[in-house]
C-alpha cells in the first residue's frame, strides 16, 4: 500500500503528460491531415476536371469529324442522284457508283479511325443488295467489297444489319452499338443516317470507325490508375470486347444503369465515388455532342496515395515528440518527482510521531522552500503539542455531543415523516368514507337544505382531501418513496382534463379563462403524465385561488430538440395578487404561507407549490417564477419528453370553446327512463360534465374512475351502453374492453362499447373498430353528438317522448311581475339627470343586475369618500390613482358619466404626478361624490319599500346574529352568504339595516375583521 501510494504522483505525472502529449498531438494531426488531405483533393480534383475537358474536346472533334463526312456523303448523294434511272439504267448505276466510291474515298482517307464507308439503297424498292460498300485504312486508298443481302438477315439483328434498320425505323442519324464485323475481322462502331428525298426513303449512308481507335483515345489518359469509360446513349457501353459484353450483358445491364443514376443525381460532391469490376473509382461524367457520355475516373487507391505520405510523415513526428517526451519526463523524475518522493517519506514519518526527524534535501527553488517550511512546521508541532494533547480530551466530548444530537434530529425528522405518511394513510379512508356517504345523499335526498348541506360537506371534504393528499405526497418525496411511472400519454387528453377540471372554478369567480395551445402539438407523448397533470394542476388551482378579478392564461406549447424528443412549454398566468421579491423564497418553504394575515380565507396547506417544484426536480427539470406585486405571476417550466406520435393534435383552443358554446346553449331532446348506461373515465370532472349533459334525460348512469372498476361494475349490473375513455392509468380503454370480453361472468356481453377520445384524427375509427368497440365519440363531449349516439345505439322501444316542462307557467308570471317591477325602477332613474341610464342598462346588460349594482355603489359611497379623503390628505397618490381608478369604473357602471370623467381626469393626474390639479379638483370630486348619497337614496329606498316583506322580531334577529359570529369565527363562508339570504327576506329595524348594507359588503368582500367589529358595535348599542 506504501509503494503504491507513493508512486502515485509518478504515475499521475507520467498519465497526465501522456494523455496530454497524445490529446495534443491527435487534434494536431487531425487537423493537418484534415487540410492537407482537402488540398490534395482540391489538386486532384482539378486536374480530374481538366482531364475530362480535353478528353471530352478530342472525343468532339473525332465524332463530329466522323458526322460531318456523312454529311458530305449525304449531300453528294442527293445532288448528284437520278434514282429513277438508275433502276432502268444500269451503265448510269455503274457510273455513279464508280464516282461515288471516289468522292467518298478521298473524304475518308484522312480520318482516323475509319474502317468502311457505305450507301445502301432502300431494300423494298432497289432490292437486298444494291448500293456500295468501301473499306481501308487511314491515308490509304479504300476498295470496294461485296455488300451484304439484307435479305439474308432478320431487321432485328442488331448485329448484322443494325447500321441500315436503326436509322430508318428513328428516322433520324444513329450511332449503332459496338459490333464485330466477322468479314473484315474488325469491331466498330457506324453512325448512319437515312436519306429522303420528298419524304421518299432513298437508302442509308454512314461509316465505320473501328473500336479500338475509340477505345485507345478513350483509355489514353495521362493520369496513373485512371480510367475511361465511354458511355452511348442508350447507356450502353462502348468497349472493345463485345464478346465479353454480351455474355455479361444482364449484369452489365444492370451496373451501367446504377452508374449513370449515380451520376444523374449526384451528392455534393464534384467527384462521384462508383465501384466498377471490382474497383472503386472517383470520377465525373462529361455529356458528348453526339449524346454520348465520357467518365474520366482514377481509382480510390491513387486519391489516397497523398494521404498514406501524410500519415507516414505524422508518425514520424509522433516519433521525434515521444523521443523529447522521453526527455522531458526524465528531468521531471530527476528535478520535480524524486525530491518530493523523498518530503514524502519524511512527511510519512512526520506523521507517525518521529518529529526529530530532519529532511534529507537541500536546494534553492520551490521544492527545497517547500523542505524549509516544513521543518518550519515540525518546529512549531513540537511547541504546541502538549497544548494539543490537552485540548484532546474536550474536543472529544464536545464532539460526541454534537453527534448524540445529530442522530437525535435525524431520528426526529425521520419520525415526523413516518408520522405524516401513516397520518395521511389514515385521515384519508374516513374523509372518503364521509364523501362516499355523502354523495349518496346529494343523489338521493330531495330536500333542498338538506342537499345545501351535503354540498358545503362536499366542498369542504374534498378541499381536507386535497390537503390530506398534498401531506402524503410531500412525505413520500421527504421519504424518497415518490416514483415516476412514465408511459404513453395523448397530450390532447391530458390538456382537455385539465380544462374540464378547472374551467368552471375559474368561472365561477368571473375571471377570463384564457387558454393558447399550440396547434402542432405531437399527438403522443412518453413520460409520468400524471405527475405533470399533477404539477400542472397544481398550478393552474392556485392562480384561481389567489386571483380575485382579471383573468387565468393557460399556455402549452414546444420546441423540438431532435427527431424523437421535445422541450414541452408550460406557462400558468394570473393578475392575481403577485408575490413581493423577499416572499419569494417563502414560496418554495413547505407549510409555508405568503402573507398569511391577508390571505388566511384562501384554502391551502402551503405544500402545492413545493410538491410541484420538487416533482419537476424529480423530472429533471425546474420550476420558473415570474411575479409582480400587485400585478400578477407566471409560473412556467420546460420538461422534455419523447415524442411517439407526431400527427398535431390541432386546435384545442377551438374544440374546447366549441364544446363549452354548445354545452351552454343545450337543451336535451332524449328521454330515456328505462336505459341504464356506464362511463368510465379516470377524470371525475369529465364524468360531472356527463352527469351534467344528461341530467334531464331520465336515463340511469353510473360513473367509475377506472379501468378495474368498470370490471367490477359489469359484474354486477346489465348496461345497455358502455362508454370509456381511451386513456387512463394502470389500464386503458383498450384493455378495459379486451378484459371485459374474456370475463365470464359479464353480464354486458355484446352490449354497444363507445370508445371517449381527445383525438378525433383520420383513422381513429377504423383502429376502435379493429380492437373492439362499436364507435367512438371524441372529447370533449359535444351534448347533441352524444345524444346522437344514446339514440343511435338504444333499442328503440326505450325512447319516449320528452315531458312537458311544468315550470313554464310558473316562470312566466315571475318574469312578468320582474318586467313590472323594473320598468317602475327605470322610470325613476330617467326622472335623474345625474343617471345617463341608456349607458347604465349598456354597461349592466340587465335591469337586475343594474339594481344590484345601484345598492352597491350605494352603500359604499362614506367608506369610499373616506378612503379617497385619507389617501388625498397623506399624499399617497399611488393608491389615490388606483381608488379613483375604481370609481371611475363604478361611476360608469350606473350611468354616473360626470362623475366617471371627473374621476379619470385625476387618475391621469396621479398618473403623471401633476399634484396642483389633483389639489384643484379633489374637493369637487368628493362632492360630486357625496351628493350620490342622496341621489341616490330615494331609489334605494324606494325598491325596498315596495317589496312586503315580514319583520324580523328583536329575538329572532339576536338568534341571528350570534350565528354569523360563529360562521364568522370558523371562516364559514357558505354559512354566511345562507344568512344574508335569509335575512334579505325580512324587513330589519332601522338601526340594524344601515348596518346589514356593510356587513353584506364585509362577506362579499372576505373581510372578517371588520364584520366583527361592526357585530360588536351593534351588540354593545343593543
Amino acid at each position: 500500500m506504501k509503494k503504491k501510494s507513493q508512486n502515485l504522483l509518478r504515475n499521475q505525472t507520467i498519465l497526465t503528460l501522456s494523455v496530454s502529449m497524445f490529446f495534443t498531438f491527435i487534434v494536431t494531426a487531425s487537423i493537418l491531415l484534415f487540410y492537407f488531405d482537402n488540398l490534395s483533393r482540391d489538386s486532384q480534383t482539378k486536374t480530374i476536371y481538366l482531364t475530362a475537358e480535353k478528353k471530352k474536346l478530342e472525343l468532339n472533334n473525332f465524332f463530329n469529324s466522323a458526322e460531318n463526312i456523312v454529311q458530305e456523303f449525304q449531300d453528294y448523294i442527293l445532288s448528284n442522284l437520278d434514282e429513277d434511272r438508275l433502276l432502268i439504267d444500269s451503265e448510269y448505276e455503274d457510273q455513279y457508283m464508280t464516282n461515288l466510291a471516289k468522292v467518298m474515298s478521298s473524304i475518308s482517307a484522312f480520318q482516323k479511325g475509319v474502317v468502311c464507308t457505305y450507301f445502301r439503297m432502300e431494300m423494298s424498292k432497289y432490292g437486298p443488295t444494291r448500293g456500295l460498300f468501301l473499306t481501308g485504312e487511314y491515308q490509304k486508298s479504300y476498295v470496294s467489297v461485296r455488300t451484304t443481302d439484307l435479305s439474308k438477315y432478320s431487321p432485328g439483328d442488331i448485329e448484322h444489319v443494325g447500321w441500315y434498320y436503326l436509322p430508318i425505323w428513328k428516322k433520324s442519324p444513329v450511332w449503332t452499338p459496338p459490333y464485330n464485323n466477322l468479314s473484315l475481322r474488325q469491331k466498330m462502331i457506324s453512325y448512319s443516317v437515312p436519306l429522303y428525298r420528298d419524304e421518299n426513303l432513298l437508302g442509308v449512308v454512314g461509316i465505320d470507325l473501328s473500336l479500338a481507335v475509340i477505345e485507345d483515345m478513350v483509355n489514353s489518359l495521362q493520369l496513373e490508375n485512371s480510367k475511361g469509360l465511354l458511355i452511348g446513349d442508350q447507356q450502353n457501353l462502348i468497349h472493345l470486347n463485345t464478346r465479353y459484353e454480351q455474355t455479361k450483358a444482364v449484369e452489365r445491364s444492370a451496373e451501367l444503369s446504377l452508374l449513370m443514376d449515380k451520376f444523374n443525381h449526384p451528392d455534393n460532391q464534384l467527384l462521384q465515388k462508383f465501384n466498377w469490376e471490382g474497383n472503386s473509382y472517383y470520377g465525373t461524367l462529361t455529356k458528348l455532342d453526339n449524346g454520348m457520355s465520357y467518365i474520366t475516373a482514377v481509382s480510390q487507391k491513387e486519391l489516397l496515395k497523398p494521404v498514406y505520405g501524410q500519415i507516414i510523415a505524422l508518425l514520424i513526428a509522433f516519433t521525434i515528440v515521444s523521443i523529447l517526451f522521453s526527455t522531458l519526463l526524465y528531468f521531471i523524475f530527476k528535478k520535480v518527482i524524486t525530491p518530493i518522493r523523498i518530503i514524502n517519506k519524511t512527511t510519512n514519518r512526520l506523521a507517525r510521531g518521529e518529529l526529530y526527524i530532519d529532511i534529507p534535501y537541500q536546494s534553492n527553488n520551490e521544492i527545497g522552500t517547500l523542505a524549509n517550511n516544513i521543518r518550519l512546521m515540525t518546529s512549531q508541532l513540537k511547541e504546541y503539542i502538549e497544548y494539543i494533547r490537552d485540548q484532546t480530551k474536550k474536543e472529544r466530548e464536545l464532539k460526541e455531543a454534537a453527534l448524540t444530537e445529530s442522530q437525535i434530529n435525524a431520528a426526529a425528522s425521520q419520525a415526523k415523516s413516518a408520522f405524516l405518511a401513516n397520518m395521511s394513510h389514515e385521515i384519508r379512508t374516513p374523509i372518503n368514507a364521509v364523501l362516499g356517504m355523502n354523495e349518496m345523499i346529494l343523489r338521493e335526498s330531495k330536500d333542498k337544505e338538506i342537499l345545501s348541506y351535503a354540498a358545503n360537506i362536499k366542498t369542504a371534504g374534498s378541499s381536507l382531501l386535497s390537503i390530506v393528499n398534498d401531506i402524503l405526497d410531500f412525505s413520500k418525496i421527504e421519504a424518497g418513496k415518490m416514483e415516476l411511472l412514465p408511459d404513453n400519454y395523448e397530450l390532447s387528453s391530458l390538456i382537455i382534463d385539465l380544462v374540464n377540471m378547472t374551467h368552471e372554478r375559474a368561472q365561477s369567480k368571473g375571471l377570463n379563462y384564457k387558454l393558447q395551445f399550440s396547434s402542432d402539438l405531437p399527438k403522443t407523448l412518453y413520460g409520468d403524465s400524471v405527475r405533470i397533470k399533477q404539477c400542472i394542476l397544481n398550478l393552474i388551482t392556485n392562480a384561481i385561488k389567489y386571483t380575485k378579478k382579471g383573468s387565468i392564461t393557460f399556455t402549452i406549447d414546444f420546441k423540438k430538440i431532435d427527431d424523437d424528443k421535445i422541450d414541452l412549454t408550460v406557462h400558468v398566468i394570473d393578475t392575481g395578487i403577485g408575490i413581493k421579491k423577499e416572499d419569494m423564497d417563502k414560496l418554495f418553504t413547505p407549510f409555508e404561507r405568503i402573507e398569511e394575515e391577508k390571505n388566511r380565507t384562501i384554502e391551502g396547506s402551503g405544500l402545492g407549490i413545493s410538491i410541484v417544484r420538487r416533482l419537476l426536480d424529480m423530472m429533471g427539470s425546474r420550476l420558473n417564477v415570474e411575479s409582480t406585486y400587485g400585478k400578477g405571476s407566471d409560473f412556467s417550466f420546460q420538461i422534455e419528453q419523447k415524442v411517439i406520435d407526431w400527427t398535431p393534435a390541432g386546435d384545442l383552443n377551438e374544440a374546447y370553446s366549441e364544446s363549452v358554446e354548445q354545452m351552454s346553449h343545450y337543451k336535451e331532446k332524449l328521454h330515456a327512463p328505462k336505459a341504464h348506461l356506464l362511463f368510465v373515465d379516470d377524470t371525475a370532472m369529465n364524468l360531472n360534465v356527463i352527469r351534467g349533459l344528461l341530467k334531464n334525460t331520465g336515463i340511469k348512469i353510473d360513473t367509475v374512475l377506472s379501468g378495474k372498476a368498470a370490471l367490477e361494475a359489469v359484474k354486477k349490473n346489465e348496461y345497455d351502453i358502455l362508454f370509456i375513455d381511451h386513456r387512463m392509468p394502470e389500464m386503458d380503454g383498450i384493455e378495459t374492453l379486451h378484459a371485459m370480453k374474456e370475463m365470464k361472468d359479464n353480464k354486458c356481453t355484446g352490449k354497444p362499447c363507445i370508445a371517449l377520445t381527445a383525438n378525433a384524427i383520420s383513422g381513429v375509427r377504423k383502429m376502435y373498430l379493429n380492437e373492439g368497440f362499436d364507435d367512438y365519440l371524441s372529447k370533449p363531449v359535444n351534448p347533441s353528438k352524444l345524444e346522437e349516439m344514446i339514440i343511435n345505439y338504444l333499442p328503440k322501444e326505450y325512447i319516449e317522448d320528452m315531458p312537458e316542462d311544468s315550470s313554464d307557467n310558473s316562470a312566466i308570471s315571475n318574469t312578468d311581475e320582474e318586467t313590472k317591477s323594473y320598468e317602475t325602477l327605470i322610470a325613476r332613474l330617467k326622472q335623474t339627470k345625474e343617471i345617463d341610464v341608456d349607458s347604465a342598462l349598456r354597461n349592466c346588460g340587465a335591469p337586475d343586475i343594474l339594481l344590484m349594482t345601484i345598492n352597491q355603489y350605494y352603500s359604499s359611497i362614506n367608506q369610499k369618500a373616506l378612503e379617497l379623503q385619507n389617501y388625498f390628505e397623506a399624499e399617497d397618490w399611488h393608491n389615490y390613482e388606483i381608488k379613483v381608478h375604481a370609481l371611475k369604473s363604478t361611476s360608469r357602471l350606473i350611468g354616473a358619466i360626470e362623475l366617471s370623467n371627473l374621476a379619470e381626469y385625476l387618475e391621469k393626474s396621479a398618473n403623471q404626478n401633476k399634484i396642483e390639479d389633483i389639489q384643484l379638483k379633489h374637493k369637487e370630486l368628493i362632492n360630486s361624490f357625496m351628493d350620490f348619497s342622496r341621489i341616490l337614496e330615494p331609489i334605494v329606498n324606494n325598491e325596498n319599500k315596495e317589496t312586503s316583506k315580514p319583520e324580523i322580531s328583536a329575538e329572532q334577529l339576536k338568534i341571528i346574529v350570534n350565528q354569523i359570529i360563529e360562521y364568522a369565527d370558523s371562516f364559514d363562508i357558505d354559512g354566511l352568504d345562507n344568512i344574508i339570504k335569509e335575512l334579505s327576506n325580512f324587513t330589519l329595524p332601522l338601526d340594524f339595516s344601515q348596518k346589514f348594507v356593510k356587513i353584506s359588503q364585509c362577506i362579499q368582500n372576505v373581510d372578517f375583521k371588520e364584520l366583527r367589529n361592526l357585530l360588536s358595535e351593534w351588540s354593545n348599542e343593543e
